[in-house]
């Protein structure tokens, strides 16, 4: 084995992954040897003897932390070296013959725990591990697949140096046009600039064309976005750009979490305060309290921590916000794991869901591929797995692309020259295939362009994050306006009660009106109207009896002011009373029909109650007024 190489790891890719700062930092270890042995490298170490086909080497270098990033190619190869009877992929033109055959040696290191470096140091060791790898490996290299976003730009130089095409694995797209790209910069990964914009171009065919106004200009936008990195700071500006294309009327609020604005020792992104504040400027209280503003904003957030996305979105329901949709970029991560509460309607986006029905020969969905990871590898993978199987599937395809019109072509010797390289550059630039993540071709910036973001919105129970675009591939339509969005039906108001236990925000939030109480239009009133002296109504009318025949109960505050003193407090006593059982059962049975459990429904009516002023200090106050009035 080459002294260059770094000798085996210890411990399993799971192990690895788990690795905090507290850990040793890590020497670089060689994690996967998979596949023969390429003709004449230097480093033999942990590979089968060398095969009668031809062997390609694929070189990665990760962090300890990105599992998924890494396990997905081990999968890949497995199957691309079994295809024809164990002999690996067919190139050429030929059919027949050991030399139209091609397998692959997977070369995985790890170059150290990032969790226990510092990031320059990780850099450092990244560049070097890479590059010695690919010199080890020179004869029969001809790939780098990409690692994971923290440690991408450290695959730059050494793919540069040694003139070798990297596919890398990271979405934002100042990636793939800083001026560290350079001819041998491929990306995998589709543009994250994508995932908002399926909700903004939804939000005008549904909220505007569908609506009584067909001008953008009536839908407020408004989009809280960090700014020090540019995943949330290109991915939130690409809706504001969209949403300005459509002509809506676009507010962006843009912070910086590393600062201290309003300069009280604490950072913005850990400052409930200054969070508030920007969760007003998105989406105000009411200046009447007795109507919410039409129609409800759309609202995008950029953030990073629950701490973040909880306060927005709290923020958002004590104002009495009722937004048209809300989409997170939390709405797809570990958050949503622990805030099931919070889900119902929320959209989100990512690179791959699991409905895609994308496939290839080996797999019939990417679903399929993660089971078979699972197995593997003892964990759950993720849309990082999917894509790490992906690339060396896309350089398989790569060589049969370039080797398509050859007769028995030696590709080693093709790659061991740089004329015969950039033939491989070439066919990469035009590539157009199809693979297990979906269409794979490549803009002018060399990133994956063959389909959009995968747009995501939570269902009502909070319980399944569907997928909603692509199209050719949604399991279902977008709900835009979300019911929050919707105007509370005649007979009802919306119900501010509703909003401050922390129901989920887009939820209608609309209760019947109460006895003695209607409202005649749909509407997002705060309160119903009280019915005129001596009319009476029941439960979510729409409109007061005078008596003939009429049901339900006079108006209590009527009656009240007419028998005045220490009787009329008694009556108003009385229906508060009444008012908070009917606001009990009424809430109860719309959890119930909403299918929330039972230990959330518990959880929600106590919070409910608690929301109600104490019946003492109620009784004080009534007893007082009365006293005064004596």
């Amino acid at each position: 084995m080459d002294s260059t190489v770094p000798p085996p790891c210890t411990l399993t890719s799971l192990e690895l992954s788990i690795l905090g700062s507290s850990d040793p930092p890590l020497d670089p270890c060689l994690l996967y040897d998979e596949g023969p042995a390429a003709a004449g490298d230097t480093d033999d170490g942990g590979a089968a003897p060398a095969a009668a086909s031809q062997v390609v080497t694929l070189i990665q270098v990760t962090p300890n932390i990105c599992k998924n990033h890494r396990d997905g190619a081990v999968a890949a190869v497995s199957a691309l070296n079994a295809a024809n009877g164990e002999e690996g992929i067919s190139v050429g033109a030929a059919s027949g013959g050991s030399n139209s055959n091609v397998q692959f040696r997977l070369v995985s290191a790890v170059a150290g725990n990032s969790n226990a470096l510092p990031s320059q140091e990780y850099a450092v060791r990244h560049e070097r591990v890479l590059s010695d790898l690919l010199a080890a490996h020179a004869s029969g290299a001809a790939y780098i697949i990409g690692s994971c976003s923290f440690a991408a730009e450290s695959d730059k130089a050494p793919a540069l140096a040694a003139r070798r095409i990297v596919l890398a694995q990271i979405g934002p797209p100042g990636f793939y046009q800083s001026d560290t790209a350079h001819a041998y910069t491929f990306g995998m990964h589709v543009d994250s600039d994508t995932y908002p914009l399926a909700a903004v171009r939804e939000l005008n065919l549904r909220v505007v064309a569908e609506s009584e106004s067909s001008d953008p200009a009536d839908q407020p936008v408004r989009v809280v976005y960090r700014d020090r990195s540019e995943f949330f700071y290109s991915t939130c500006r690409s809706a504001i750009d969209e949403a300005t294309s459509q002509g809506f009327d676009v507010t962006a609020i843009e912070y910086n979490p590393e600062a201290d604005d309003d300069g009280n020792g604490q950072l913005n992104f850990e400052d409930v305060a200054f969070l508030q504040g920007l969760a007003d400027q998105a989406c105000p209280p009411p200046d009447d309290e007795s109507s919410i503003a039409e129609p409800g904003p759309a609202l995008f957030a950029c953030v990073l921590s629950e701490l973040e996305a909880n306060t927005l979105l709290d923020r958002w329901g004590a104002n009495g916000c009722r937004p048209a949709a809300v989409w997170l970029t939390t709405a797809t991560w570990g958050w949503a794991s622990s805030n099931q509460d919070r889900l119902p309607h929320l959209l989100g986006g990512g690179q791959w869901h699991h409905a895609m029905s994308y496939a290839d020969e080996y797999f019939e969905s990417g679903q399929a591929l993660l089971d078979h990871t699972a197995d593997l590898f003892g964990y759950a993978g993720d849309y990082n797995t999917v894509v790490s199987y992906a690339i060396p599937m896309v350089f398989a395809q790569n060589l049969q692309a370039t080797f398509r019109l050859d007769d028995s072509p030696d590709v080693l010797a093709t790659l061991a020259t740089d004329e015969g390289y950039d033939r491989l550059v070439q066919t990469m630039v035009r590539l157009d295939v199809d693979t297990i993540y979906g269409p794979v071709r490549f803009n002018q910036y060399q990133r994956n362009s063959g389909r959009g973001g995968a747009a995501t919105q939570w269902d009502s129970s909070g319980k399944a994050n569907q997928l909603v675009a692509p199209l050719d591939q949604a399991e279902v339509s977008m709900t835009m306006p979300a019911p929050s969005g919707e105007l509370c039906a005649a007979g009802s108001y919306l119900d501010e009660a509703l909003l401050a236990i922390g129901s989920p925000l887009l939820e209608s939030n609309c209760s019947p009106c109460p006895a003695g109480t209607y409202t005649d239009v749909p509407n997002h009133d705060m309160t119903c109207l009280l019915c005129p002296n001596g009319s009476t109504s029941g439960l979510g009318a729409t409109s007061c009896d005078t008596g003939d025949g009429g049901t339900g109960t006079t108006n209590t505050a009527l009656i009240a002011g007419l028998v005045g003193g220490i009787g009329g407090a008694i009556i108003l006593l009385l229906a508060y009373l009444i008012y908070r059982s009917h606001k009990l059962t009424a809430h109860m049975a719309a959890l119930e029909k909403e299918g929330r459990s039972v230990p959330q429904r518990v959880s929600s009516v106590a919070r409910l109650q608690a929301s109600f002023k104490p019946i003492s200090v109620v009784a004080d106050k009534e007893l007082e007024k009365s006293a005064a009035n004596e």
